[in-house]
C-alpha cells in the first residue's frame, strides 16, 4: 500500500497548505476528501500492472482518471485541480 498511502498524504499535505479541512481513508483503496466538498473524492487504486490508478469523482458523476505520481508538484497541481473542479470552473486535468 505504500505507492497509494503516500499519493493520498501528499495530496493532503498540499491542500492542508490551501488552509482546507480533509478526511484520508486508509484501507485497500487510500482516498482524500475536501470538509466542505464532502461530494468530492480522490481514490488511489492500483492498476493491473501495480501502478498507480487516481480517480477524481464528484456528485456522483463517473470518475475521472487522472495522471498523477506521488511528487509535491503533482500533489499541487492535483490540489488546484480540485478546487478548481468543486468551484464550478471546470479546468483540465493536471498532465
Amino acid at each position: 500500500m505504500g505507492l497509494q498511502d503516500d499519493a493520498a498524504r501528499m495530496l493532503v499535505e498540499a491542500l492542508s497548505r490551501r488552509r482546507l479541512g480533509t478526511s484520508m481513508a486508509h484501507g485497500m483503496t487510500p482516498s482524500v476528501s475536501i470538509t466542505a466538498y464532502p461530494h468530492a473524492t480522490v481514490y488511489f487504486k492500483l492498476d493491473g500492472l501495480g501502478g498507480l490508478r487516481t480517480e477524481f469523482v464528484f456528485d456522483g458523476r463517473p470518475p475521472e482518471i487522472l495522471n498523477y505520481m506521488p511528487t509535491a508538484a503533482d500533489a499541487d497541481a492535483l490540489a488546484d485541480y480540485t478546487l478548481k473542479r468543486v468551484a464550478g470552473e471546470g479546468g483540465r486535468p493536471p498532465a
